[in-house]
C-alpha cells in the first residue's frame, strides 16, 4: 500500500476528528484555536478570503454535499453548542461594529446594489417590510445621517414615477389616509415646525441651498411676471432697447437688464414706498433696503439701476 493512503480510510479520519475535539477541549488547544480565530478575521485575512472566494462558482453537488454537511452537523449536541456560541458572539458590541463596517465599503454596497437590482419583491415581504418599520423610532443624529446622505442625490424620472404611483395608491387607503392626516397635524406642532425651519435655514446656508433657491427664484419670476414687470417691458419694447428679464446677480434680481449700457432697470411697486404688510417692514426701512441694494450692485458688479415708478408706467398697462 503506497505511504499515507490509510489517511482516507473512515477509520482513520474518525481517529483524527476525535484527536482534534479532544486537543481543542484542552486550556493549550482552546488558546491555540482563539489565536487562530482571532488571525482569521483581521482585516487582511478577510480580504484575501474575499478575493480568493470573488466570482468562485460551486456545482449544485458541491451545494448539496455542503447543505447535507452543515445540517447533519447541527443536529449533533456539540454543533449546537457551537452554533449557540457563535449566536452569542454574534451579539456582542465588537461583533455588531464589525458586522456593520463590513457592509459599509463601497465594494459591498455596489455588490449588494447589483444583486437586489431588478429583482421584484412579493407582496409577503412587502408586508413583512412595512411590519418591521411601524413604529420604528430613529436617533437625532442617525435622523441627521440619513439627510446628509440625500442631500444631492439625484433619483430618475422612473423611479419618481413609481413612487408617485405607490403614494397614490397608498393615499386612497383608509390606512393611508389616516397617516396622512396625522402627518398634517405633526407637521402644525410647534416643535416640528421649529425642526423643520431649522432643516431649511440650515440648508439654505450650504452652497446647494444658495444655488437651488436662487434656480427656484428665478423661474418663479421669469415665468410669473407681475403687471408691473409687464408694463415695464412693454415700454423697454416702445423705445426699442434689447433686454433680458430677470437676470440674476447673486444675491439679488433685476427686473430687466440693458446689456449694451450694463444697466438694471427696476419696476417699484406700492409696497417700496408704503411699507411691506406681509414682511412687517415700514417705508423707510423698504426704501433703506433697496438703496442698499443699490449701492451692493454697484459696489461688486459696477451696475447702475434706473427705478420706475407705478405712476411712470401707468400708460404701459395693458
Amino acid at each position: 500500500m503506497p505511504k499515507g493512503v490509510y489517511i482516507r480510510t473512515e477509520e482513520a479520519k474518525a481517529n483524527i476528528s476525535a484527536s482534534r475535539k479532544a486537543y481543542s477541549r484542552t486550556e493549550e488547544g482552546k488558546a491555540q484555536l482563539l489565536k487562530i480565530q482571532q488571525a482569521a478575521h483581521t482585516p487582511e485575512a478577510c480580504a484575501k478570503v474575499s478575493a480568493a472566494l470573488t466570482g468562485r462558482s460551486l456545482s449544485e453537488e458541491c451545494k448539496a454535499k455542503i447543505s447535507a454537511s452543515c445540517k447533519a452537523y447541527r443536529q449533533t449536541q456539540e454543533g449546537r453548542v457551537q452554533l449557540l456560541e457563535a449566536q452569542q458572539a454574534a451579539q456582542t458590541p465588537e461583533a455588531r461594529a464589525r458586522q456593520r463596517a463590513a457592509l459599509q465599503t463601497p465594494e459591498v454596497k455596489a455588490r449588494m446594489s447589483m444583486s437586489h437590482r431588478g429583482q421584484e419583491v412579493s407582496e409577503e415581504a412587502r408586508a413583512k417590510i412595512s411590519a418591521a418599520l411601524t413604529g420604528r423610532t430613529f436617533s437625532e443624529e442617525h435622523k441627521a445621517k440619513i439627510s446628509a446622505a440625500l442631500i444631492g442625490h439625484e433619483v430618475s424620472e422612473e423611479v419618481c414615477a413609481r413612487l408617485s404611483v405607490i403614494a397614490k395608491q397608498k393615499a386612497e387607503t383608509p390606512e393611508g389616509r389616516a397617516a396622512l392626516l396625522k402627518a398634517a397635524r405633526a407637521s402644525q406642532m410647534p416643535e416640528v415646525r421649529a425642526r423643520i425651519n431649522a432643516s431649511r435655514k440650515a440648508y439654505l446656508q450650504t452652497e446647494e441651498g444658495k444655488a437651488s433657491l436662487l434656480k427656484a427664484l428665478q423661474a418663479a419670476r421669469t415665468v410669473r411676471p407681475t403687471n408691473l414687470e409687464r408694463a415695464l417691458y412693454k415700454m423697454l419694447d416702445v423705445f426699442g432697447w434689447v433686454y433680458d428679464t430677470e437676470v440674476s446677480f447673486p444675491p439679488y434680481f433685476v427686473d430687466a437688464y440693458i446689456p449694451c449700457l450694463h444697466l438694471g432697470i427696476e419696476a417699484d411697486g406700492p409696497f417700496h414706498f408704503k411699507g411691506n404688510p406681509l414682511a412687517r417692514t415700514t417705508a423707510e426701512e423698504e426704501i433703506q433696503r433697496t438703496m442698499d441694494r443699490d449701492a451692493r450692485l454697484l459696489e461688486v458688479y459696477d451696475l447702475s439701476v434706473l427705478h420706475f415708478t407705478e405712476e411712470q408706467l401707468a400708460q404701459y398697462y395693458e
